[in-house]
């Protein structure tokens, strides 16, 4: 059975009733039709019952007399610290988020931050109110049998969704912060690790508001900005079936970027040290995509918002779901396309590849690079209204000429030729799909090629031995994590094959060691503070011992420790710029190398992105930094004064909205509209109900006398208060309510 939980309070069961693997029967499992449950977000849905986050609580639905249709209401806990902004101010708004059980039973849910506008909280006398113990912004706990909440980690946002792995770790999907208070970092969505006792960046560190936190850094950013990630699961086995797309991807992370209608496929490597990830993006979608489940069958349900982004149009309006399935698995599956030479790019299949593939293969090729650039952009029909997004729109896309094709010897990865790539920007790769890719029947046409995204990442690596040598590019130092990431593709046999014997091992890489626990800055923005330098500590743990240069770098030499040896390179004052770093070792087997860092502020031990790695070749391992304001021609000559006016006068906005701590609430603030672009605020001034912020979702109450109250909700002890145009509230008791529903616009 697949359940789906509805904004509207509703959740539903669907069911495949002639066997043609499309769930083609809907049921409304549970109605919420009395607004009990208001603007849910979070389920998990257990052997006990479905547990939903909404306003103010969390619930266990349960069928009680085993029909088929839940029937009880069973509240975990609730009665939690109001939000300062978004649900304090709108009463009944998007509270509560993701929702996870572990085995053990324990639950754990996310509230969202208290003001997402002014996250430090200052005052009037310049003094932080900001409560790290407060339990907004957290993660937080519940033991079984218990409705207590414990703070399990801080300095989250809004974390959506939130799923355990296959190793029994507790990952969630957070969005970024950096748009509305623009004068601190955190400007990417993100996957977070969540572990006890750590503070996740929101609001980040300040040297006056917030001196005594270390922000924990991400597993993965989702760039470009504004990505808005929500939907988190593990490509696990459902019931015993198979998993999505190939065995290599068990339990890879399923994320859905919400704003842009994106699908990712987060590759996760465990190490000591935390973990290490890469990223595909799977699919585009020209809806809000919520979230994506895979089935007892090992396809992927994929939930969507009807809408434009942010919000889309609201709880009445209608979302759809699409089920994504392999249909031929005989076909070469892509794993990943990387960079080997400064000409030469490879993209790895898990199979053979056809030779009759390579026919006039170099003129069916494009590469496009420049800043923004990822894999299938020009499916992408949906994006948010902000600044940002609009420069990067404006960013130049450059070609990349395709000299020739050629095949490895184990017909698995493709050798495109290149000329030389020069910019550390994002580059885009499309292939023409194999002749044999078939269209399942009555489904959604597809594009006839193949999308892959790849950088300038990665780590020069040699290997000789009694005058042979091979050389190669990996993904990243430590070993444990390249040969993770290399295993499904024939490059993995090579490295296999090749390091086995008694050699010599040599690494060259360009290390970027900037920020490494500060969260980057938006671009064209600036931060009111400024932290020290960073000293960078590598630990580099061996089965041999190193021989390492590092000319910028204090170096104390392998040394043994238990079963193999340990070696450190501390690099000082840490700037933006590449440091270079060469390791070697002689050895009598397969060599076994771990790396972690530490910083002289914090001694745990961390792992390295993989974007901290470059070949030797590359030059440039940074962008060139853009500053500035951007002038908007439909702006030019207009009074501050006479739109103030309006705003508080004939226009009759203040009525609803508030600016600057001035106005009403009945709307959303509107203070940091000057970060969204023309164009979006234009189409909200004359579509109001073009996109529904989910704090000000109206509903339509009718009572069992008949009447009717249309206004935003909030909750009483057994009653519910509607809250009107004009600010005015009544309150209905439950026992008098026949319905709510969600109302399709904007009051």
């Amino acid at each position: 059975k697949l359940y789906g939980l509805g904004y509207n309070g509703q959740v539903y069961v669907l069911t495949d009733t002639d066997g043609d693997g499309l769930e083609d029967k809907a049921v409304t499992w549970w109605t919420g039709e009395k607004g009990t449950i208001l603007a849910p977000v979070g389920m998990a849905v257990t052997p006990a019952g479905i547990y939903v986050t909404s306003k103010n609580k969390v619930s266990l639905l349960k069928d009680i007399d085993k029909d088929g249709i839940g029937d009880t209401e069973e509240i975990i806990t609730k009665d939690w610290v109001k939000a300062k902004v978004y649900t304090g101010t709108t009463e009944g708004g998007v509270d509560g988020f993701g929702i996870a059980k572990d085995k053990d039973g324990n639950i754990f849910f996310a509230l969202g931050t208290s003001d997402f506008t002014r996250p430090y909280a200052v005052d009037e006398k310049g003094k932080s109110q900001y409560d790290i113990t407060s339990q907004r912004g957290t993660i937080l706990k519940i033991k079984p049998g218990s409705s207590e909440r414990e703070i399990y980690c801080t300095g989250t946002r809004f974390p959506v969704a939130m799923d355990f792995n296959e190793q029994g770790d507790l990952f969630c999907t957070d969005q970024e912060g950096a748009t509305w208070p623009p004068a601190n970092g955190n400007p990417f969505d993100e996957l977070l690790y969540i572990q006890p006792n750590r503070h996740y960046g929101y609001p980040p560190r300040h040297p006056t508001y917030l001196p005594n936190v270390i922000d924990e850094p991400s597993v993965f950013d989702y760039k470009p900005q504004h990505q808005s990630t929500t939907g988190l699961h593990f490509n696990l086995p459902v019931n015993g079936g198979p998993v999505f797309e190939a065995d290599w991807a068990r339990n890879d992370a399923i994320v859905c970027g919400f704003s842009r209608g994106k699908i990712y496929r987060t590759k996760l490597v465990k190490t000591p040290s935390g973990y290490v990830a890469i990223n595909s993006i799977i699919a585009s979608v020209k809806y809000l995509t919520v979230d994506a489940a895979i089935t007892p069958t090992g396809d992927l349900v994929v939930s969507t918002h009807s809408g434009p982004p942010d919000w889309g149009f609201g709880a009445a309006a209608k979302g759809k779901l699409y089920k994504i399935i392999r249909t031929n698995k005989e076909v070469p599956n892509p794993v990943m396309a990387y960079i080997s030479k400064p000409d030469q790019v490879k993209v790895a299949f898990d199979k053979p590849i056809p030779k009759d593939y390579l026919t006039n293969l170099t003129d069916k090729i494009t590469i496009e690079f420049g800043e923004p650039v990822n894999a299938g952009d020009r499916f992408e029909v949906t994006r948010p209204g902000y600044k940002e997004v609009f420069r990067q729109r404006l960013i130049p896309r450059e070609k990349m000429t395709v000299k020739s094709v050629g095949l490895s010897e184990d017909g698995k990865t493709l050798l495109v030729n290149t000329f030389l790539h020069v910019s550390p920007a994002g580059y885009g790769i499309t292939l023409p799909a194999f002749n044999n890719d078939v269209k399942a029947p009555n489904s959604i046409k597809q594009s006839p090629h193949i999308d892959m995204a790849y950088n300038l990442n990665g780590v020069d690596v040699s290997w000789e031995t009694g005058g042979k040598k091979w050389e190669g590019t990996i993904p990243h130092l430590d070993l444990t994590v390249s040969k993770a990431f290399l295993k499904p593709t024939g490059e993995f046999a090579k490295y296999e094959a090749a390091t086995g014997k008694p050699g010599k091992f040599t690494f060259k890489t360009r290390l970027n060691l900037y920020n490494m626990l500060r969260p980057e800055i938006q671009p064209e923005s600036t931060i009111d503070y400024k932290l020290p330098p960073e000293d960078v500590t590598l630990v580099l743990k061996s089965s041999e011992p190193l021989e390492v240069k590092a000319a910028d770098a204090a170096i104390i030499p392998s040394a043994k420790q238990g079963n193999g040896y340990e070696t450190k390179v501390t690099f000082k004052a840490v700037e933006r710029r590449a440091y270079d770093l060469e390791v070697s070792a002689t050895t009598t087997k397969m060599l076994d190398l771990q790396v972690h860092y530490y910083t002289a502020e914090d001694s745990r031990p961390r792992a390295l992105h993989i974007n901290r790695f470059y070949p030797a070749w590359v030059k440039d391992i940074f962008l060139k930094e853009s500053t500035g304001e951007r002038e908007i021609p439909e702006l030019a000559g207009g009074n501050w004064e006479k739109g103030k006016k309006l705003f508080f006068g004939q226009a009759l906005c203040s009525n609803c909205h508030t600016v600057n701590g001035k106005g009403q609430t009945i709307g959303p603030d509107l203070s940091n509209l000057i970060y969204r672009d023309y164009a979006s605020v234009m189409r909200d001034i004359h579509e109001p109900s073009a996109a529904i912020n989910p704090d000000y979702v109206a509903y339509t109450v009718t009572t069992k006398a008949k009447k009717t109250y249309l206004g935003l909700l909030s909750s009483k002890k057994d009653a519910i208060v509607v809250r009107d145009a004009s600010g005015a509230r009544t309150t209905i008791p439950l026992k008098d309510v026949a319905s709510t529903k969600p109302y399709n616009g904007s009051i």
